[in-house]
Formats: structure tokens, C-alpha cells, sequence
């Protein structure tokens, strides 16, 4: 099914970026582990620059230090930029 998408990567994160949301209470456990110097992990089958630019959008910075996230990765296909047409494919976390 992931052979069907063609939209370039960056564009993929546009599109997810302008229609999610995090729940609600998030940003409440996010600073409350931060404060109580509890680590996040995050363990997806997602991809993690979508991750970290959702997160990043909806806490307005970086995740800091404590928040992990463990999950696949988007690379190139041969001869392709990742933004290009068609370019990229899932990295899966454990082939690597």
C-alpha cells in the first residue's frame, strides 16, 4: 500500500502537519515527566522525522532530552531524492 503514495516527503509531512492532532493532555505529561525527570518513550511503527515535526509543532520546540523515540526511518530510493515524486521508502527499524 505504500507503493501507492507518491507525494514527495516533505510534502507528506505538510499534509499530516496541517491536518492532526495530539491529544489534549500531552503537552500537560510531556512537562510533568520533564519536571519529574520521568523519561518518554515513543515506540511507532510511524517514521521519525513525522514524529518529531508533530511534535515539535504542538509543544512549540524540540522535544527535549527526555523524550525517545524509536521507530522507522524514510531513505531514498536509488537514484531518487526523498522529496522528489515517488522518492522515498520506510527504512524499517529492525532491518537496520
Amino acid at each position: 500500500m505504500l507503493e501507492s503514495i507518491k507525494t514527495p516527503y516533505d510534502e507528506c509531512i505538510e499534509i499530516l502537519l496541517k491536518n492532526m492532532k495530539l491529544d489534549p493532555y500531552f503537552e500537560e505529561f510531556y512537562h510533568w515527566a520533564e519536571n519529574n525527570n520521568v523519561p518518554i518513550v515513543i515506540l511507532s511503527s510511524g517514521m521519525r522525522p513525522i514524529i518529531s515535526a508533530l511534535l515539535e509543532k504542538f509543544l512549540g520546540h524540540k522535544p527535549a532530552s527526555h523524550l525517545t523515540i524509536i521507530s522507522n526511518e524514510p531513505t531514498s530510493r536509488d537514484g531518487k531524492d526523498i522529496n522528489s515524486e515517488g522518492g522515498w521508502q520506510i527504512e524499517y527499524h529492525d532491518d537496520r
